[in-house]
Order: C-alpha cells, then structure tokens, then sequence
C-alpha cells in the first residue's frame, strides 16, 4: 500500500442525529448544543424567551447519544478523530469499540483511528455524552468536596465547563452540552506539523521573526525540510529538518508595526510555514502575524505604589473597553456574524481592550481574528471564577494543565492577545475574605494552579506575554489583592458592597476610586421596552409579569428603582419612565465613572467596565444587548471614550473642565464651553489648548452652574467631542419641561433629524427600528442649539422622539 504523502482534513460537522432514552433520533447541529437541538426539535421550547430556561432542568441528568457515518480511504499513515470542543463527559466508540473519553469543553481531543479505518468502507461512530452534573453534586455533597468554597451552585468546580451556565446573576441556569466545536478527521501521511508558534524582536532597522516548530512522524525514519516565509515581503527561510523540534529564523527589511486601535494601522502580514517531503508540501500552517512590542509596565514608585500600565511599540496605552462574557447562553450557537457586529460596535465605542472574563470559555479564533483586524486588545483570563477549585485532586490538575496547553498553543500568535490571567476574583475572595487573616491572603484551593502551574506553562510555550495570578490582584503576593497602591482594581463599591443605599446607588463615589487599573465596576439598569417584550414574549414591561421577572438580575432586587429613586427624587408613575430613567442612571454613571479613571491618566492605565453585552435578553449591566440593541449607556461611554475629548466635573459650586488625549499624536485645539440656566446661555468660555500625546489639561474652572454645561472641542474643523451635562442631578434641581421641535427629511437610504428644544431636554430618546443606527441618541440637548442625527438604514416617518421633560413634541417632515 503506497500511503499519500499530504494531510488531509475532512470536515464531520454534518449528518449527525441525536438520540436519547426512548426518544431519536432527531438532527443534531455541530457546532451547537443538544439545548439547541431539542428546541429544533420542538421537544423543548427556546429557553431564552419567557421563563422558558426552567424546562431544560432534565437535560442535566439525561445520556444523549450522537451518532454519524464515517469513512477514510485507505491512502493514509495516521487517521485522527479531532473533537475541538466537547462539551460533557463523553464516551465514544467506533463500531461498538471504545476509543476513549472526553472531559473537559476547554480542550482540543485527538483519538487514532488508524487501524479502525485502514480497509476502508463505513464506520459507525457514537459519542455518548452527560453533562456530568449529577457525578459533580455528588462529589460536592462528600466530605472531600465539602473541604472546597464555593458561594453558588458548588457542583461546577468540579466541572471543566463554562461556569457561567451554571447560572450567575446575569445569566440563567442552563448547563451546556454537546459538540460546540468543530469536529474533524484528519489523515497524515509519514510527517506532518505538531505545533509551531512564532515570536519577533523588532528594531528602528527591521525585524526578525523566528518560528519554532515540532514535526510527528508516523513511518519509521523521516527528514525533510521546512519553509517560512512572508510572500508580501518576498522573504523566505529554509532548513533541512527531522522528527521533533525545529527552528527557523527569517530576518526582514523594515517592517510595519500593529497598533491597537487609535494608535496606527492593525498591519498583518500572512506567515506561511510548510513541511517539505521530496520537494513535495506535505503539511501547511498559514496565520496572519502583527509585528508588536508589547510590555506590562508595573513600575515602583517613590511612594510604594507600582504602576499597571500597558505599553505598545514603546508607546503607553490607556486601556479603554469592557469585559466580554459569552453572546449566548449556548455558547456552541454564536453566531459568526453576530460576534463581528459586536466587535464593530466596540471598536465605534472607542474600545481598546476587551477582558474575557474567567466564568465563560476562551473564545473562539474567529473572535482574535476580529481582534486582531480592529486593533482590540484582550485581556484573557483562564476559565476559572468566584470559586475555589479542587488544585489537590491530580485528575483535575492534570486536565487543567491539558486545556491550558490547548489554548496557550492555539492563541498565542494573534498579535491582540496582551495578557493571560490566572482567575476572576479568586485570590481577592477565597484567599482574602474567606480564609485570609487581617486582610493578607492565605494559602487556599486553587493557589497552586496560578501561582506556580500556569505561570510556569506560560513560560515554557509563551514566553514574551505578560501573565498575573488573578484579577484584581495586588504587587505583595499576601497583600489584599484589591488595593489601590499596585496591580488591578475590582470598584464594586457602587452597586453591590456600598454598606448603605446612598452608597450603593451614588456613582459620584467614583471620583474617589484611586486604583492603578480599573478592570471590573458596573452599573445597573433595566433592559429597553423592546427588549423587555421580546424576552418575555408579551406585550408586557411589568416586572411582575413572569416572563419579565424570570430575566432580572440577581443583584437587582430592587436596586435600579433605589437608582432611580436616588437620581430623581422619587419614582415615576409610568413603568416605561421608570425604565428610560434607569438607563439614563446607568449611561450617566458610567461617563462618571470612565472619565474619573482618564482624568487620572498618569497615574491609572485602564478602565473596563462589567460588562460590554449580554448572553440573554436581561436588566443588567451591558452596553450592547442580547439582540444587539445599543443601550444608552454605549452613547455615552463612546464619548466618554473619545481619544480627544473635553469634559466637565461638578462638585458642589465649582465645575472644572479637563481637555483630555490619550492618543499618541500631539493635538492643538480649539474649546467652547457654554452654560446657563435652562431656558439659555448665560455664560461661556473659549480657547486653544495645547495637548501633548497622552496628557490631560485643566482648561477652565467655573463656579455656581445651576443648568446645563455644553463643551465642544475642535482640532482645525473637525468637532472631536460634543458632551451636555447639567451641574446638578435631576433630583437636587428640577428640570422644566420644555418643548422638542423635530425636522425630519430623508437623505439618500438614511433619515436626517434635527433636533432643537426650547429649553434644556434631558435624555432625548429617538426609537426607530431595529436594524437601524442613529449616529446619536439618548442626548442632552442645550437649549436653543440644534442637534443633527442620522439614522442608518430608516425612513424619516419611522422615527419617534421623546426626551424625559419634554411636554410636547412637534414634528415637521422634510421632502
């Protein structure tokens, strides 16, 4: 038999069915979910609308059984069976045989079928899978498992799985299952490519990039050689090569460097690396590869303190984004396009740098690809949080390690890729809170894995990435590992450890926030009357209304009202009212909260708030929704994000006025701040302000603001930044009603508004339909100023426009 000598894959993500006791078969979709394939099914209705979620409790405890044909021609070495995410504890067998198990959804599977498949014809493989539920509650309820802390729903820190389904205060409980990654047959010939990974060391004069490499051989002796090149470039490098490890060095002429977003181009270059047999390629790796210098600067300061500040190409960078969680409870259904609109609306947001937070899973290569396009930093957390885990069981520890392998290995060349994290939360909970003494960290389960295990696995396969044990964590390794003078800050002293309700709801408090970088704080609000309806599936914004209660956070209990309540003086009649001043907390808060951390740019070197969109329709923290709905809170933290921008800062009598760059250019600009009572403009202030790259300057200081503050800076004739603000919340001096005055007129396959008020209009709120975008929305409007907002995709007749003190509305359509 003459074996081919090229790789070959062969896609197995069709013709599955699925089946379980007395039930199937039924089609099963891969990637996806056995949730997902039962809702197709109509056997269980779709569990993120209503109170639906609730049904699926029976998927925990149930055998599933995946089953399809498979087939190979005999002209192979090697056959592989690849499972690149499986998710539950798996048994699968090939003809009735058994060829190996499965249990961890982190982890890529390899299983050989080489002999299984030499004489050819089809083969029957079965994957039979449980979501392991039932074994982990009652490894928590035995006395080893009780020794483990963990707060909610103890059973998932047994359990390689993503922790969120499990359910968390945003999220419901339903615990995934299924083949939520692609599945492969891979046929080698005599050698094929391991694993490979490429580092860079740049220079004002060029660049070298050298690749190391590892070759399997599977028939006896081998040699070959093995090729790198970048065709753009016209550079390429060759070596004569065996079995194992491998090195190839390619020295470039002057390269371009990739720049986060704001800060250049995202130039990638395509790398090209293959193995040779006889002049003939055999086995190919081909990636995109960005030239960055990247560093984590955590420098001590004369005071004690030590800087947190990420520096790229030799350039600060101040850190502006959010946290990811998964796009949907059924990770294994996210749809491609869904996570690039995602991306895109982060990017329009003024985002750098996304944390993917430990709770969900290592997102997919498609999403760093996104990343990597758009010039998006990620913060990337191993899949651990808010528990303990088992580091004293070695069955656990050495899956563990198998699925950090995996995903060092297979993200470590996106050039968007900034940071690896140990964990959410745990050294500041379980090591602090739990069981430290006096507020130092004390030794707990699962130190040993971020302590020693992964930052030596960092070391060993990539070396060049900063790593951190946790997040928030601090510089002294038993210090209290959410302080001010060094690492990370979790702020949730708004919201949730506020010890009074003023606490807890007034988001001035985070003037006073001194930490070093800011990666968790968040603000709650209700979910937008459209979104409200379709989660609950009723024509319903009644939080009593079971489909409505069923999708409230945990943490809720009352809070957004308190929020509210606190904001405006009291509470509205209107439940619709009650949820547009929610919002309009919740945006307002967090342009608080995001330019108290930028006016602090030389001392603090991020901000992301919890958390960027949701993984079901759900009152929460997000600024982009379930159905991709842009909430108010994205408008205003797009500005509040502007790399050049200019801001005001109320504290009683006196308001000052910051203009901020953190961009790496120097900017000359021009600044009009006006202000006035709510009917006019009393006072102004205008100038040209010098701003060095990454500076902020105090352009002005003003006293005894009763109204609204509009600023507007301008670099030549372009307006970088438009904010209007009042001095005082709504509830310490009333807002008139005033009355809207709206022209709309189409323009080309969009609609034009413009917008103009009689007096202040606080909030101005324009609905229009989904798939649509207004370049503006949920604004303050200076009086007597006219706004002008399109909106993408819309008819003119299709927009409605409403403002929280607005009495009247009078519209005036355009030809």
């Amino acid at each position: 038999m003459k074996a081919t000598i090229h790789k070959e894959t062969i896609g197995l993500n069709d013709d599955w069915t699925l089946e379980w006791p007395n039930q199937g078969p039924v089609p099963a979709q891969v990637p996806g979910d056995v949730n997902d394939d039962l809702v197709r099914a109509e056997v269980l209705p779709e569990p993120l609308l209503a109170d639906n979620s609730s049904s699926f409790a029976w998927v925990e405890e149930t055998v599933f059984r995946y089953r399809r044909a498979i087939q190979a021609s005999s002209d192979y070495v090697r056959a592989e069976l690849v499972l690149h995410g499986i998710d539950g504890t798996g048994r699968l067998f090939l003809d009735g045989e058994s060829i190996g198990n499965t249990a961890n959804a982190f982890r890529t599977y390899r299983f050989d079928l080489t002999e299984a498949l030499r004489n050819g014809g089809t083969h029957e493989l079965i994957i039979e899978m449980e979501s392991g539920v039932s074994g982990a509650v009652e490894q928590a309820a035995s006395a080893t498992g009780g020794r483990y802390i963990c707060d909610d729903h103890r059973e998932r820190l047994f359990l390689r799985k993503p922790q969120f389904s499990f359910g968390w205060d945003w999220a419901p409980r339903l615990v995934t299952l299924g083949l939520w990654r692609d599945v492969e047959l891979v046929l080698y010939g005599r050698a094929a490519i391991a694993d490979h990974h490429c580092t860079a060391s740049c220079t004002d004069r060029g660049a070298r990039l050298k690749a190391r490499f590892d070759v399997d051989t599977y028939a006896g002796e081998w040699s070959g050689e093995a090729v790198l090149r970048i065709p753009e470039l016209q550079a390429e490098v060759r070596a004569q090569c065996g079995p194992g490890a491998g090195e190839l060095l390619l020295d470039l002429p002057e390269v371009e460097r990739w720049y986060p977003a704001g800060f250049g181009d995202q130039r990638l270059y395509r790398v090209e690396l293959e193995l040779l047999e006889r002049g003939e390629v055999i086995d190919t790796r081909v990636f995109d590869y960005g030239f960055r210098e990247l560093l984590l600067d955590r420098t001590p300061g004369a005071d004690g303190t030590e800087s947190f500040r990420f520096i790229v190409n030799d350039r600060p960078l101040f850190c502006k984004g959010a946290n990811w969680v998964p796009p949907d409870s059924l990770p294994g259904r996210v749809d491609p396009a869904k996570q690039s609109a995602l991306i895109e609306a982060a990017v329009e947001a003024g985002f750098n740098m996304l944390r993917v937070w430990g709770g969900g899973v290592y997102p997919d290569d498609q999403f760093f690809e996104l990343c990597d396009r758009h010039g998006i930093l990620v913060w990337q957390d191993f899949m651990m949080a808010c528990s303990e885990y088992p580091d004293d069981d070695p069955g656990f520890v050495e899956e563990f390690v198998a699925e950090a392998r995996d995903n060092l290995r297979r993200l470590r060349h996106h050039p968007s890729l900034a940071l690896w994290c140990g964990n959410n939360e745990n050294h500041w909970i379980f090591g602090v809170y739990k069981r430290g003494e006096g507020g130092r960290l004390k030794p707990f389960y699962g130190r040993e894995l971020c302590d020693r295990i992964l930052p030596e696995l960092c070391r060993e396969l990539d070396p060049g990435r900063p790593y951190i044990p946790s997040s928030p964590f601090d510089a002294d390794p038993e210090g209290f590992q959410n302080g001010e003078e060094s690492g990370d800050v979790h702020a949730w002293e708004v919201t949730i450890h506020g010890t009074t309700e003023r606490e807890r709801t007034d988001f001035r408090r985070y003037r006073g926030e001194r930490g070093r970088f800011i990666s968790e704080y968040g603000l709650l609000a209700a979910a937008l009357p459209a979104t409200i309806r379709q989660f609950s599936g009723a024509d319903t914004l009644e939080q009593a209304h079971p489909g409505v209660r069923a999708h409230d956070n945990s943490f809720n209990k009352g809070h957004t009202d308190a929020c509210v309540a606190f904001m405006y003086g009291g509470l509205p009649q209107s439940r619709e009212e009650l949820i547009y001043k929610s919002n309009a907390y919740q945006a307002i808060g967090y342009r608080e909260a995001i330019l108290s951390t930028r006016v602090r740019l030389e001392e603090c070197g991020g901000t992301l708030f919890w958390m960027y969109s949701d993984c079901w329709g759900t009152h929460g923290w997000t600024a982009v929704d379930y159905y991709l709905r842009r909430r108010p809170a994205w408008f205003w933290i797009r500005k509040a994000y502007a790399p050049i921008g200019i801001y005001s800062f109320s504290r009683g009598p006196k308001s000052e006025f910051y203009a901020i760059n953190d961009g790496p250019k120097e900017a000359i600009c021009r600044y009009l701040i006006e202000a006035g009572p709510f009917d006019g403009v009393d006072r102004s202030f205008d100038g040209e302000v010098r701003l060095p790259p990454y500076s902020v300057e105090r352009v002005a200081v003003s006293y005894d603001l009763k109204g609204w503050i509009r600023s507007r800076l301008w670099r030549d004739e372009s307006l970088l930044s438009d904010e209007c603000v009042t001095a005082f919340l709504p509830g310490e001096i009333a807002y008139p009603e005033t009355e809207l005055r709206v022209v709309r007129r189409r323009c080309g396959d969009d609609a034009e508004c413009v917008l103009s008020a009689s007096r202040f209009a606080h909030f101005v709120i324009l609905e229009h339909p989904d798939g649509c975008e207004a370049s503006d929305n949920y604004l303050n409007l200076a009086a007597g100023a006219e706004y002008r907002i399109t909106v993408r995709g819309c008819s003119p007749e299709d927009i409605q426009v409403k403002a929280l003190n607005a009495a009247t509305v009078a519209y005036c359509d355009e030809d």
